[in-house]
């Protein structure tokens, strides 16, 4: 591959916006003066072999690129994974980080549009329901995370934990700051059910106490999604008032990962679930060209309930009691 071509690739693939990041971006990669990578991008001076492969080898592409030996379609893209580099410590730091990536989004505040797909219940509806988070957050730290703490699950623990519970309420304000539109799958519980049923069976939880407090909130939260699909805003829980406007589907017939959007005119961001709780996020033209065709086409598959569909939104709040009955009574009545 000549060398210019090989700068056009790399080009496309940091998503560089102009002539003057890109040169910045190839100096910080070579470890060399902005001057001397202008020199490099325009063939002035040699590009050795070693500095390609160095250049691949940061950005974690293919050595065939830098050798032009690779062939077919060619369109590798960064993507951002905090929390698979530097996995949290404490619950604390992830709840930071989600509040961080929050409230960074309030400088596109006035034109953005959220979309997210749920497979499992996002985080977001979960963490009103303090019991059933601090769950969801015992369970991640066992199957993603290396968090310290007991074997057994102790809602006592979460609650003492004063840092964390200090980040949670700031999240859930934020949450219902902005509209968003939601696709839930018919079975986003399902998971978490399952994983309550594992772990019980697993003797991990310390007293019965705990697992009655754990499907109070199950139903809590049902009346809670029902009242703000019917109303068609979000709400904080235990609040008559509507705050931003949410728009609910309900489907039947797509399987993906938990999937967020958020578009504006200047600025544009997929996060993708990657072995939750963790997401990869990816700024890349061309994917988020792709998932806004792709949320259309989910969308036409899908029923609209929030505010609308009352007899499709009945059943399956309906079923989502059920769900949640038939466990408890498996469990709490032995």
């Amino acid at each position: 591959m000549q060398q210019s071509q090989f700068f056009e690739e790399i080009k496309l693939i940091l998503n560089s916006k102009n002539d003057r990041t890109f040169k910045s971006q190839i100096a910080n990669l070579l470890e060399i003066s902005e001057s001397g990578a202008y020199k490099k991008i325009s063939g002035i001076t040699q590009l050795t072999l070693k500095e390609a492969h160095s250049i691949c080898k940061k950005l974690n592409l293919d050595i065939s690129i830098a050798e032009g030996k690779y062939k077919g379609v060619k369109h590798p893209f960064l993507f951002y994974c905090d929390d698979l580099i530097l996995p949290p410590v404490t619950y604390e730091q992830w709840a930071s980080n989600i509040l961080n990536h929050s409230l960074q989004l309030n400088d596109f505040r006035e034109s953005y549009q959220v979309f997210s797909y749920q497979s499992e219940l996002s985080y977001f509806h979960l963490i009103p329901f303090r019991h059933l988070f601090y769950f969801k957050l015992y369970a991640w730290n066992r199957s993603s995370w290396n968090i310290p703490t007991r074997k057994q699950f102790s809602i006592s623990e979460f609650e003492s934990n004063h840092a964390l519970n200090s980040l949670l309420q700031p999240i859930n304000d934020h949450f219902v700051s902005y509209e968003s539109t939601e696709i839930w799958h018919v079975d986003f519980f399902n998971g978490l059910l399952n994983q309550i049923k594992y772990y019980y069976q697993l003797g991990i939880f310390e007293n019965k106490k705990d697992l009655i407090l754990l499907f109070k909130d199950f139903h809590k939260l049902i009346t809670h999604l029902e009242t703000m699909t019917e109303s068609g805003h979000k709400r904080l829980f235990g609040k008559r008032e509507n705050h931003s406007p949410l728009k609910v589907y309900l489907n039947f017939t797509h399987t993906s990962s938990n999937i967020m959007l958020i578009n504006s005119p200047n600025f544009r961001m997929i996060y993708s679930q990657f072995l939750h709780p963790n997401y990869i996020r990816t700024q890349d033209h061309d994917v988020c060209t792709y998932t806004e065709k792709w949320k259309e086409k989910i969308i036409s598959q899908s029923e609209l309930i929030s505010h609308s569909g009352a007899l499709s939104r009945k059943n399956f709040i309906q079923g989502l009691s059920h769900k949640v009955a038939v466990l408890e009574d498996a469990i709490l009545k032995k």
